[in-house]
């Protein structure tokens, strides 16, 4: 709306002021040009009155703006701080556990130690152990071959056994028989002499009997003892095979396990690693939220300022003039414009009130937190 300026005498009127005047007309249209001014000196008055209306009304906001304005300000310095602070535990958890990753993996796949020298180890029992198995079953080939020729012999000494017997018996008759010739002596004594004979033939192969007798005990003796003996040994030697080999395998177990203890730390390690990521980037997402927070404090300030230039329009646009200013009511107004779009009590604060059903950022922080970001990441 255009203000036309406060009025002024023309140079006609001028002239006619100090000079009396019957002309009506005159005086008609002076009276009208002062009402004229006298209205717009009402209307500039009134103008003017609203404007310090507005500028009371701004007077009233600037508290709560400010009180926006700090929050924003602290919301937004705490906030980057503890995202710079997460984002850097995050890199450096990050770094430390990809050294400790690639330490366990060093270890576990180079070195004397490590998985692939366990892997050799235990090729190189396998192989012993399969040597061991073949020499055992030669020492039961051995055995089995050895036990067959011990008891041939013994068979054989049987055979012996019994060509002994049968010469006993012969040798039996011939004494009866030898007997009998001697009650006939005398012209029979040529009988004598064929026992004679035929016992001296059994003596003699008696003797030959027994010495091959003797010979084959003292062979049997002589190989049983060498083959025992020889037996004996090789098992001894299979035994400190096998000893070696269960030892072996007991240190490699024994490094295995340690590995295994390695990798189970690693593991814990690296779960101690993803829960503290985890919670770090729950916290990131907080931060995030607290920027979503600032955002709508920042468009409430906006929103204030907005309602101010409206009112302020509507004063430029009416001439519905209040020349009294209520100062409680007027600070009620700014605040009803203010917490229309309040969430959060932090914001409720900056008009020093409060509401149940708002929830402050600290505890919109614990509550985040506690929850672990369960779910989608609901922002403001």
């Amino acid at each position: 709306m255009k203000h036309e300026t406060i009025f002024s005498f023309s140079d006609d009127t001028k002239k006619a002021l100090p000079h009396e005047t019957t002309n009506s007309d005159n005086i008609i249209t002076l009276k009208s040009k002062i009402e004229s001014l006298s209205d717009q000196v009402r209307q500039q008055k009134n103008f003017i009155n609203n404007l310090i209306y507005q500028v009371e009304f701004f007077k009233v906001s600037l508290p709560i703006i400010h009180k926006l304005a700090r929050s924003v300000t602290e919301t937004t310095e705490r906030t980057n701080m503890e995202l710079t602070e997460n984002i850097y535990k995050i890199t450096n958890e990050s770094e430390r556990a990809s050294k400790e990753i690639y330490n366990v993996l060093k270890d576990i796949l180079t070195g004397d130690k490590s998985l692939k020298g366990d892997s050799e180890q235990l090729s190189a029992i396998s192989e012993n152990l399969t040597k061991l198995s073949k020499n055992y079953e030669k020492e039961m080939v051995e055995t089995e071959r050895e036990t067959d020729r011990i008891q041939e012999t013994i068979k054989n000494i049987y055979k012996f056994t019994e060509n002994i017997t049968d010469i006993a018996e012969q040798t039996s008759v011939l004494a009866i028989n030898a007997s009998i010739e001697a009650a006939r002596a005398g012209i029979h004594g040529k009988g004598f002499r064929v026992i004679a004979k035929e016992i001296q033939l059994l003596a003699s192969e008696s003797k030959n009997i027994a010495l091959s007798i003797s010979k084959m005990i003292k062979d049997l003796k002589v190989n049983t003892q060498s083959y025992f003996y020889g037996h004996v040994e090789r098992l001894k030697n299979y035994a400190n095979t096998a000893n070696n080999l269960d030892k072996e395998l007991y240190d490699v177990s024994n490094l295995i396990n340690t590995q295994t203890g390695i990798v189970g730390m690693s593991v814990q390690e690296s779960k101690k690693f993803s829960d503290a990521v985890k919670e770090d980037i729950d916290k990131v997402a907080y931060s995030l939220q607290y920027q979503d927070i600032t955002r709508q404090q920042i468009e409430n300030i906006i929103k204030i300022l907005n309602g101010i230039m409206n009112n302020f329009n509507k004063v430029l646009n009416t001439t519905d003039y209040n020349t009294k200013i209520d100062y409680t009511e007027l600070e009620k107004k700014v605040k009803d414009l203010a917490e229309i779009k309040f969430t959060v009590k932090d914001e409720y604060k900056s008009i020093d009130k409060s509401s149940n059903e708002s929830i402050s950022i600290t505890d919109r922080k614990e509550q985040i937190v506690k929850e672990k970001l369960k779910g989608d990441i609901t922002l403001f």
